[in-house]
């Protein structure tokens, strides 16, 4: 636990907030986010490991969108009719993932526009043969974009949900 998130008997007592506790239903395990918290410190807590994966499913989906983290998984969510996957991050990717991802028509990789979010999406596209990658231009109206939740708050839902859709039927 870091030096500004002190535990007490096993209890965890944020110093800042909000401060966030992602569950992952699967394993049981924890994930904690304090966003105010120095970068370093954003994540003082967690029994996840990488293996955890945030899913969205519905078992009449025959497409899947990946993307990264449970801010842009619920985001997605919310703005398509797919099966969404968010590891907890774009690095990282593991069989169980894989494993999920094989028996869709098609996966869209959406992970960030910047240099880590194109290389991981294109390593994932190279073990996904049923892939596609799909990124948000950088800008949107001069607004800097880098993800699904930056489309959200500036406004680009509809045009986030149809480059999505865009990229599921090509």
């Amino acid at each position: 636990v870091g030096r500004t998130s002190p535990c007490l008997h096993g209890n965890f007592f944020p110093t800042t907030y909000p401060c966030y506790a992602y569950h992952f239903p699967d394993s049981g395990h924890t994930k904690l986010y304090c966003p105010n918290n120095p970068k370093a410190e954003r994540f003082p807590a967690s029994t996840a490991n990488a293996d955890d994966i945030w899913r969205w499913l519905d078992p009449t989906n025959k497409v899947a969108v990946v993307t990264k983290s449970f801010k842009d998984g619920a985001c997605v969510n919310n703005l398509v009719q797919a099966d969404i996957y968010a590891p907890q991050s774009e690095g990282v990717v593991t069989q169980k993932l894989l494993d999920h991802l094989k028996f869709y028509d098609t996966t869209v990789i959406l992970y960030d526009n910047d240099k880590p979010g194109i290389n991981a999406a294109n390593e994932l596209h190279k073990q996904l043969p049923n892939s596609k990658t799909l990124f948000y231009p950088i800008q949107v109206e001069s607004i800097p974009i880098k993800d699904t939740d930056d489309m959200v708050v500036n406004g680009f839902s509809n045009l986030a949900k149809n480059l999505i859709y865009g990229s599921l039927q090509s």
